[in-house]
């Protein structure tokens, strides 16, 4: 059902729109660029304003004040920072939406000014240097500039003015809307009349909006167009590339197109809006191969795709002009274009700019390439990728000047750029190294030193050009490291010099000769060389030195192209990198092709030896080890010290696994092959093959000490670091798999302590020092084992896993005598909340401590509550070194051995415990018991005959005891803990 707005919805729409159209919004302070440079007689300031702002400049006495009619964002650290020779103590004030920048300066200096769209140059001359014979020519500039000055502040004043207006208007119509809306509410009879009138407001608040553009697809001759109706004319832009058109409208618009694949018949299959402020920018999916066109027809545009080539209807022209502080400019001459349009490309993520045009159908034919970027082919409007952020889109009422585009002509000599007679700008060759040697038959010190007084009386603007000639000049004679320091002279005095390709690529060919290679891919690789086959063949170079030769052939594959630019001798070094890329990815084809043609004599003897070389690895890989051993061969005559080197491993390579040598020998001619050549990948090749044949001849510790030397002599890269797997793998071998067990304790000590740094983190570590410490303690090495586990308690481990470890190293102190150590660990290392075993174990250990120092009192008290036969043990000790025999012959009743079976040395001894005890408590009864069970197997030493004499039923077993006094010493010591402490390391 189609309802008619109602009349007074009608009119509140329209003053909507009106207000749309009028009110502006406040504006935030504009960001100032400034530059400025000391020159002969002057120093001059740059203020680069977003848009053209109105400005006046005087000098009062020894001060001076430039005013901007404008809130402007300024930065005095950045004038402080150019150290200007007149210009001091900077001081700035905003004042009602102006902006006061003041100055000291000599007394009597002059001033000049001027302003170039939204540039305001400045110039603070010397006193006395303003001419004085042209007073008239003087006073007309001065009258002139200060006329247009008025003029400006007048305008700005005037749209200060329509500002306020338009808002006190908003305002009114604002009001007036309400009004009518609270009205028309009021009038609204019945839910029909309300629903009419909901209805009209929705569509009042919507063209109030005026923001919204819906697209409307209609069939054409040979395709179809999407029509765009905008509230006014509004200025586009368009350029196409692969699949991708991307459209930008003045202002910023909600667009809603319809299912554009279905209807546009999969010539669009997706659009998606891109971010761009002030702008209304659109990404479109489209079928590649399509013609298309942007078309205005009043204030609506039509983009037809159509299934053939279609071209712009007008064209947009560029001529290049002077400027007088740009020096260049590239202008193109549209009526009344749009704001220029900043956005990153998706394609690239790199940034394009955009000016869109009102003309209908009129855009650029064809590609142009300056130094400071590309104009690409645009279907309406213009499209700039440029190369650095220093390139400026100034809009213009007759059309738009891009500056830093063009260059002076020192500066394009400088960027490798020239300018025909024509007027056209050609490129020069990125390397030309033959070129830049400048061999002709002047001599090379003459030649130096001419270039060099050639820099001396050089101009300021011309010294760049003369520096450039000099950086070639080395660069062409080899001398990378003088060619760097001049290269490096001329970026610091002109940082734009990192956004030119033939400079970037001169000083990553001179960082590359010098092996600098993270920095020669600093400059090789950077993205403005991604279009440069030339270029992109030294990234080849780079690229395979650093190890990453999947990229290194991605880069030949481009950069072959051009091969043809290079004499023979560097092609072959080119084509050599991409053979050691091919041959490192485990390929072949690529080696196999690049390989061909170099063994003819026309190539020096390093190039056929290299070549040679390669081939024998190809050789090697197809099976073919005759043909292989022939090609090493060759190398190995024809190569210098390198090649040499390579070939002669190669061969012993083969050798060995003919098994006409042994690994023995092998070492040996390794050994001596280290100093044929050193410092490079080759040796690192070396020292690792080196490593695996001491490991086939069981030889650890001269595998781990070729490897560490890998590890250490050459830069940290995944092949060093594979190398240092490997060492932590033998480690773990030898020190947690037994692999050590079959050398002697000592000199496995040695081999930990000499690659103790290989020791893993956490519990596998924390296992191999305990191991080596359990075969330590077994040899009676308890020195050596408790200075290991000492290591641990305090470096390694805390918690409970600290008191274990603690509670092992008191054993070792134990066992080696050092009682007060042993206690001294167990306090430092206590825990409030400890497993019951753990504590008491540590109980148990730090109560045979005490009893070794006589402070049996102490021990039994550190036992209470243990029943185990440890601890009833440690009591026995404790109540015999106190001779409470009632007490000693209670707790050894449960623990002395069955009756007729063999007794071992401490089981004789404990047997000889109860039975002095029985004697002292004149137990004899106890004493005919002890007798009975174990007479028969006592007998057999110097204690069964003790044992005898003091059991003999005669009664006199205490007198005889005082005789034998020294047969009884051997008891006072049980020494069971002993095993069973080795016996906790075993089990630990």
């Amino acid at each position: 059902m189609n309802r008619r707005p109602l009349p007074l919805s009608r009119s509140i729409a329209a003053l909507c729109v009106l207000s749309s159209l009028w009110v502006l919004p406040a504006a935030a302070a504009d960001a100032v660029n400034i530059r400025g440079a000391d020159h002969a007689g002057f120093s001059r300031l740059v203020f680069e304003w977003p848009r053209a702002v109105a400005y006046n400049a005087r000098v009062a006495g020894d001060e001076v004040v430039i005013t901007f009619q404008a809130d402007g964002d300024l930065s005095l650290e950045a004038i402080r920072k150019l150290r200007l020779n007149r210009v001091g103590a900077p001081t700035l004030a905003r004042e009602n939406g102006r902006t006061v920048l003041r100055f000291k300066a000599a007394k009597g200096a002059g001033l000049h000014h001027y302003r170039s769209g939204g540039k305001i140059v400045l110039d603070v001359k010397d006193a006395g240097a303003v001419q004085k014979s042209k007073p008239a020519a003087t006073a007309r500039a001065v009258k002139a500039e200060n006329a247009e000055a008025a003029k400006d502040e007048f305008v700005l004043q005037q749209l200060e003015a329509l500002k306020a207006k338009a808002a006190e208007e908003a305002e009114a119509r604002k009001k007036a809307r309400e009004q009518a809306r609270k009205q028309a509410q009021e009038e609204a009879a019945g839910p029909l009349a309300r629903l009419q009138l909901e209805e009209a407001l929705r569509e009042a608040d919507a063209q109030h909006s005026g923001r919204t553009i819906h697209g409307k697809v209609e069939p054409i001759p040979q395709g179809v167009a999407i029509h765009y109706q905008f509230p006014d004319i509004t200025p586009a832009a368009a350029f196409a590339r692969g699949n991708t058109l991307i459209v930008a409208w003045s202002g910023q618009y909600e667009v809603n197109n319809p299912a554009l694949e279905a209807a546009t018949g999969d010539r669009v299959r997706r659009v998606e809006p891109l971010s761009a402020g002030g702008a209304t920018v659109l990404r479109f999916r489209i079928r590649p191969g399509i013609g298309i066109r942007l078309r205005r027809d009043g204030t609506m545009w039509s983009l037809e795709l159509k299934d053939r080539e279609v071209l712009p209807r007008e064209t947009i022209q560029f001529t290049r002009q002077r400027d007088p502080v740009a020096g260049v400019r590239l202008f193109a001459q549209v009526p009344e274009p749009g704001l220029p349009v900043e956005i990153i490309d998706p394609t690239d993520n790199r940034p394009l700019i955009l000016v869109p045009v009102s003309s209908a159908s009129a855009g650029v034919l064809d590609l142009r390439s300056y130094p400071g970027g590309t104009v690409l082919r645009s279907i309406q409007g213009i499209a700039v990728k440029p190369a650095s952020r220093t390139i400026k889109a100034v809009r213009h009422s007759n059309g738009v000047a891009f500056l830093g585009m063009e260059a002076t002509t020192a500066e394009l000599a400088t960027r490798g750029y020239f300018t025909r007679d024509d007027g056209t700008v050609g490129r020069a060759r990125l390397i030309d190294l033959s070129a830049w040697a400048d061999n002709s038959r002047i001599p090379f010190a003459q030649r130096k030193a001419d270039l060099l007084y050639a820099l001396s009386i050089a101009k300021p603007d011309d010294q760049q050009e003369r520096r450039w000639e000099l950086a070639r000049f080395y660069l062409g004679n080899g001398m990378a490291a003088d060619a760097l320091g001049v290269l490096e002279r001329m970026v610091q005095l002109e940082p734009d010099l990192k956004n030119a390709p033939v400079f970037r690529a001169a000083r990553g060919y001179a960082r590359f000769r010098l092996h600098h290679l993270s920095d020669a891919y600093e400059d090789l690789g950077h993205p403005i060389l991604d279009n440069e086959p030339e270029a992109l063949l030294w990234r080849t170079l780079v690229l395979e030195a650093m190890q990453r030769p999947a990229e290194a052939l991605a880069a030949y594959a481009v950069g072959a192209d051009v091969l043809a630019l290079y004499e023979p001798e560097q092609r072959a070094q080119f084509r050599l990198a991409a053979v050691r890329a091919d041959l490192a990815l485990d390929g072949g084809a690529i080696a196999k092709r690049d390989l061909a043609g170099l063994e003819d004599p026309h190539y020096s003897a390093e190039v056929r030896a290299e070549a040679a070389y390669w081939r024998g690895v190809l050789a090697v890989k197809g099976g073919d080890r005759t043909k292989a051993a022939a090609e090493f061969t060759v190398a190995q005559n024809l190569g210098g010290r390198r090649i040499n080197a390579m070939a002669t491993l190669a061969l012993t390579e083969d050798e060995l696994a003919r098994k006409s040598i042994s690994a023995k020998d092998a070492i040996d001619r390794l050994d001596r092959l280290r100093f044929a050549w050193r410092g490079d990948e080759f040796e690192l090749s070396l020292l690792e093959r080196l490593g695996d044949l001491y490991l086939d001849i069981n030889d650890p510790r001269s595998a781990l000490t070729a490897l560490r030397q890998a590890v250490s002599y050459f830069k940290p890269s995944p092949r060093t670091r594979a190398i240092a797997d490997k060492m932590t793998d033998i480690f773990r071998g030898l020190f947690l798999d037994g692999g050590a067990d079959a050398m002697p304790p000592a000199q496995a000590l040695g081999l930990y302590y000499d690659f103790r740094d290989l020791t893993p983190l956490g519990a596998e570590g924390d296992s191999m020092i305990r191991k080596l410490a359990e075969r330590l303690v077994n040899v009676d090495l308890y020195d050596r084992a408790a200075s290991l586990l000492e290591h641990q308690v305090k470096y390694r481990l805390e918690g409970v896993p600290q008191a274990v470890v603690a509670s092992q190293l008191a054993m070792i102190h134990l066992m080696n005598d050092a009682p007060e150590q042993a206690i001294g660990v167990l306090r430092a290392t206590r825990q409030r909340v400890m497993p019951e075993d753990v504590r008491k174990e540590r109980n148990r250990v730090e109560a045979r401590a005490l009893l070794e120092l006589d402070r049996a009192d102490e021990a039994e008290a550190i036992l209470e509550g243990d029943t185990s036969t440890e601890a009833q043990m440690l009591r026995a000790d404790a109540y015999w070194k106190g001779k409470e025999w009632r007490k000693l012959v209670d707790t050894l009743k449960p623990m002395l051995p069955k009756a007729g079976q063999t007794l071992d040395k401490d089981e004789r001894r404990l047997v000889m415990r109860a039975t002095v005890a029985s004697v002292m408590l004149s137990d004899n009864a106890g004493l005919a018991q002890l007798r009975a069970s174990y007479g028969a197997a006592m007998k057999g030493d110097a204690l069964g005959s003790a044992f005898d004499i003091i059991t003999a039923p005669d009664g006199q077993g205490a007198a005889s005891l005082s005789g034998l006094s020294e047969t009884l010493s051997d008891i006072d010591r049980i020494e069971t803990f002993m095993k069973n402490y080795k016996a906790a390391f075993r089990a630990s």
